[in-house]
């Protein structure tokens, strides 16, 4: 029997759901609100302000591995008694480890296992071991948790003597928050063209601010885009959305097409952003601090000299000048040399082989050199004493101008990591879109010491220890 097309029907966007399902997946005339505001609630998490969900429905509580980064907790992470986790669609999510940090509610403060993931659609999840383990009583009226202390007694947040609760910030869930935009008339796309069309979006109030995003359809249908567009609702539940057509063919569009999806804008998410006036801006750039033979001194530490460019005067100055207001993101040698937070590079190995290789035979002169350099990084905490079983042999490499560069063998461990594979675009389609943007002038950029400004996942780091005559760092 073939799949029954039905024309307002619910149908799971996931893979595994749409094939189990017996509607034939399609956009339905209104869609529920995504937003789960209403089950967040900011509590202190190692002396942190996280917004945390407070889900039932997940088994354990749960930590993003980039949020637990920004804790910068000294906890340590310890394996994990379940490998994996199942999602709600049965996408299959693997733990990295398990974690115990300490939640605080004003006063009261307790500890609570964490599982840690590579990623999560919230910062925390607190899930039904958290309110399992500690009691908790939900007031859906007042929208509030009541947590009771381990005397029995409740201790409140906003009187200290009495009962202990967060409250969660209330959420109206209306059907109608979010719905869709349909073209009014029939719409013509010219080829490699932008066009504003008036669309017609319901279940708003008149006066309403929107946001409309783009349907999927328009993608995978008709090969066009379209823009996140802010629009007023006007009398006749009118507003305004914007499309692109890259292609070199001209699109037609039928009426009363839905493209878009809107959504109230919420204006607690909306900051005004105050623009320095000129004037303002010159007499900075023209002060004492930021003055060329200052600037000149300044980037003189740095090594770096304009004077020999093809830079005019006038250039050359704005050059220095910017350049020394941004002196901050320079690093003349390790003392200043930065990490990021974005991201933390983990090693995924074959099996439970292990690593070890006994240290390469070197000279008084090159023994000499490899403390020297293990010594510094150490200093700047780049490096830090291990025991790890894994031991990969250190490398000197000389550089044109006479110096070490400091390496480690890791071709060994190389053979039994699992390979990453990233796409790179083409260097013609580089080529062509900067002889779009017209530049006038080109420059490149590069870290020093890149591969130690991206730290190590603490949970796999070990695997990276190098080993050298006097230890393992």
């Amino acid at each position: 029997m073939g799949r029954k097309r039905i024309s307002k029907g619910w149908c799971c966007q996931k893979d595994r759901c749409a094939k189990l399902s017996s509607v034939i997946p399609g956009t339905a005339s209104f869609q529920f609100t995504t937003t789960m505001e209403r089950n967040f609630v900011e509590i202190g998490l190692e002396n942190h302000q996280v917004r945390c969900l407070v889900d039932s429905g997940a088994s354990f509580s749960c930590i993003s591995q980039h949020q637990l980064y920004r804790l910068n907790t000294t906890t340590t992470i310890q394996r994990s008694s379940i490998n994996s986790a199942i999602g709600v669609c049965g996408e299959v999510h693997a733990i990295i480890g398990e974690i115990v940090l300490q939640l605080s509610f004003g006063q009261y403060k307790i500890n609570q296992k964490f599982r840690i993931f590579e990623t999560l659609h919230a910062k925390a999840i607190l899930g039904l071991d958290f309110l399992r383990d500690n009691k908790v009583k939900a007031d859906f009226e007042n929208m509030t948790l009541t947590i009771p202390t381990q005397k029995n007694t409740a201790m409140n947040m906003e009187h200290q003597d009495s009962v202990a609760h967060v409250t969660i910030a209330t959420f109206q869930d209306n059907s109608a928050v979010i719905a869709l935009a349909e073209t009014v008339n029939s719409v013509i796309l010219e080829p490699q063209s932008e066009t504003i069309i008036p669309v017609k979006i319901p279940k708003f109030h008149i006066g309403s601010t929107v946001i409309l995003e783009p349907c999927h359809k328009l993608q995978s249908r008709f090969s066009i885009a379209g823009g996140k567009t802010v629009s007023n609702i006007d009398n006749n539940n009118m507003g305004i959305y914007r499309l692109l057509n890259p292609t070199n063919q001209t699109i037609y569009l039928d009426s009363k097409l839905q493209i878009a999806v809107a959504q109230l804008v919420n204006f607690r998410n909306i900051h005004a952003f105050k623009e320095q006036d000129e004037g303002f801006l010159c007499s900075v750039l023209e002060s004492e601090k930021y003055s060329n033979n200052n600037c000149k001194n300044v980037l003189a530490d740095l090594g770096i000299n304009l004077e020999d460019t093809d830079l005019n005067l006038e250039q050359q100055q704005k050059l220095y000048k910017f350049l020394s207001q941004n002196r901050d993101i320079f690093a003349k040698d390790l003392s200043e040399l930065g990490k990021t937070e974005m991201h933390y590079h983990t090693i995924h190995t074959k099996g439970d082989k292990v690593v070890s290789l006994a240290p390469y035979r070197q000279s008084p002169q090159m023994r000499a050199e490899i403390e020297r350099q293990l010594d510094e990084m150490e200093r700047h905490g780049i490096i830090e004493e291990s025991t790890s079983p894994f031991h990969s042999p250190v490398v000197l490499v000389k550089k044109q101008n006479g110096e070490f560069r400091f390496c480690v063998d890791f071709r060994v461990l190389n053979k039994i990591t699992e390979p990453l594979s990233f796409g790179i675009p083409h260097m013609s389609d580089i080529l062509d879109t900067l002889a779009d943007a017209k530049p006038e002038l080109y420059s490149t950029i590069d870290l020093r010491s890149g591969f130690w400004q991206v730290p190590l996942d603490p949970a796999t780091k070990y695997k990276e220890c190098l080993h050298h005559p006097q230890g393992s760092l």
